[in-house]
């Protein structure tokens, strides 16, 4: 893929998420992908509680959502892990979409990530569909650069427009309901105000296009 390729496809991404989104019936068959991307939620939550001494007990998943059972770490990092690092992996995944050996790197490495906490997971349907899609990307780099790079360039940037679309939702829709974004706010924010999330979201918004920008020169 040739960098000056990646508006046209960064477009045709946005129309087939947005299709998938917004209308039901598209979105049935796409399921298994929202459980993919709900999963590399919970698995950073997973990460980031390991790494801040705490414990995971079992991820659950669903096409619609997910849920982690753990024990101590950092709450906050924990809470926004699930938001920040795969957005950032995913756009640091769409510019190695330009070099075919860079790809291969990432597609290997989220694939050691997705069987990282396989075990983990609540039931066996689950474990088959994450392992099936870890096997996908690994298989992606055998195929035709042209075929590999553009597939992988449409599922990463399929993946980082649901993780924005998720927290813009939990922040402007599901506010009051129960999620990272709530939970966090609701502990640090005793007046219960909307504005420190709107700040959360337009830093999230922010950081994602500086990251991209700065990626692109």
């Amino acid at each position: 893929m040739l960098i000056s390729e990646l508006p046209l496809m960064t477009v045709y991404s946005m129309i087939i998420f947005f299709l998938t989104t917004l209308i039901p019936n598209i979105s049935i068959p796409l399921r298994p992908f929202f459980v993919l991307n709900n999963y590399f939620h919970e698995l950073s939550h997973a990460i980031f509680c390991l790494l801040t001494g705490g414990r995971v007990h079992k991820i659950e998943v669903y096409y619609y959502g997910g849920y982690i059972h753990l024990t101590d770490g950092n709450m906050f990092i924990v809470s926004m892990s699930g938001y920040f690092f795969p957005g950032i992996y995913n756009i640091i995944s769409l510019f190695c979409c330009l070099n075919m050996r860079f790809l291969k790197t990432t597609n290997s490495m989220f694939s050691l990530l997705l069987l990282s906490f396989l075990f983990k997971l609540d039931n066996i349907r689950n474990v088959l569909l994450i392992f099936y899609f870890a096997c996908l990307f690994i298989t992606l780099n055998l195929f035709p650069e042209e075929i590999a790079t553009n597939t992988s360039f449409i599922l990463y940037t399929f993946m980082l427009f649901d993780n924005i679309h998720n927290i813009t939702k939990d922040i402007i829709v599901n506010y009051d309901g129960y999620n990272d974004v709530s939970i966090m706010l609701k502990y640090y924010n005793k007046n219960n105000s909307r504005i420190p999330g709107i700040i959360i979201l337009l830093s999230f918004i922010s950081f994602y296009s500086f990251l991209f920008l700065y990626l692109s020169f």
